[in-house]
Parts: structure tokens; sequence; C-alpha cells
């Protein structure tokens, strides 16, 4: 056990804290892919509230780094950190406690990919308070990022994406009359009805 999960484990105890804020993106090379949201876990919150626990932010940011220059010579299926002598964030030293606002911050440097923090696509990252995603996820294949970081529904997806669910729903239920109708066609035969042993049942046919 590396000393970041000791610490990890250790902080199990810490009352888990359920974030005031969401992180919402989109990835300038998925364009057509929907917003991408980014909630804290609450224990994780938690720990970066207390201190103590996580590694320096710069730790993750190197051991990305060392991640991209192995795979840009290598088969990325073969990484591991073991292979190239374990994670700096395993082991680095704890930092202390961080507000929330600097918490978030962290994890978007931590959990968002470099090229969508880069200085050129900073305005694809949004920080919000939680209750301004909406809690009805019916659409969410449907949501997008306006200019302003709020989300709005493409109605072209979602039209889309209601007329599959409809699809689907009509062929189900197509199913389940033809196999209603099936069933009340075959009980019209008169030996199914005067059979009266197994054998008799059995020898029964269409």
């Amino acid at each position: 056990m590396s000393p970041l999960d000791r610490r990890l484990e250790n902080a199990a105890h810490i009352a888990p804290i359920n974030s005031a804020f969401r992180v919402l993106f989109d990835d300038p090379i998925e364009p057509d892919a929907p917003v991408k949201i980014l909630i804290p876990a609450p224990s994780w919150m938690a720990a970066a509230l207390h201190g103590g626990v996580l590694p320096p932010i710069h730790a993750y940011v190197r051991d990305a780094e060392r991640y991209a220059a192995y795979c840009e010579k290598n088969d990325p299926t073969t990484f591991s950190w073991d292979a190239i002598g374990g994670a700096e964030h395993w082991t680095a030293p704890p930092i202390g406690p961080m507000t929330e606002e600097e918490a978030i911050q962290y994890l978007i440097i931590k959990d968002i990919p470099a090229h969508i923090r880069a200085p050129r696509n900073r305005q694809h990252i949004f920080v919000v308070r939680r209750e301004e995603v909406s809690s009805d996820r019916t659409f969410r294949n449907a949501w997008e990022l306006d200019e302003g970081g709020y989300i709005r529904v493409d109605m072209v997806k979602a039209r889309r994406l209601h007329a599959e669910r409809l699809a689907a729903a009509k062929i189900e239920s197509d199913k389940q009359r033809e196999r209603l109708d099936a069933i009340t066609a075959v009980s019209r035969i008169p030996g199914l009805a005067m059979a009266s042993t197994p054998d008799e049942l059995k020898a029964v046919g269409i």
C-alpha cells in the first residue's frame, strides 16, 4: 500500500462533504459529445478540506507528463507505474487543508485532460453551483454548453434521442402483442384443452 493509499484509508473517518460546486466542460476534440460534468466525490472533498491527505498537485502534473512520454515511445496498453519506478503522487508528502474553491481548482488540474485546460481552450471549462445543474436527466446526452457556461438542450439531438426511445418502446410493445396473439391462437388448438396426460399434451402440435 502506498503512503497516499494509507492516508486515504486513515481519512475514511472524516465526514463526507457534498461539494457546492460542479465543473462543466466539453472537449474541442469531440464537438458532438454531450457536456461533461465533474462531480467531486464527497470523501475526496472531505480529505481536501481536512488536509494532511492529498499530495501536491504538481505531483499529478509530473506523473501525467511521464505517462504521456511513455506512451509516445511505447504501446500505452503496456504501461504501469511500477514499470517506470512508481508514481510520484503515491509518495509525495501531503499538503495542508484547502478551501473548497482551491479544491475545485486542484481537481480541474488533476482530472481534466491537459489539452482542455490549455489557455486556448479554457473557455470550455466552467465552475457552477450544484443547483445550476438540472436533476432532470431525460435528455442528458443532448446537453451542451452555451458561451456563458450554462447547460442547454440541443433540440436536434433531443428529438433524435426521444425518437429512438419511442421506437424501442414500440418494438418491445409489438413483440409483447405478437406473443399474446400467438398464445391466444395456440390456446384454441382442440388437442390442447383435451389432453389429459403429459404424453397426450406433448403430442399436441400446431
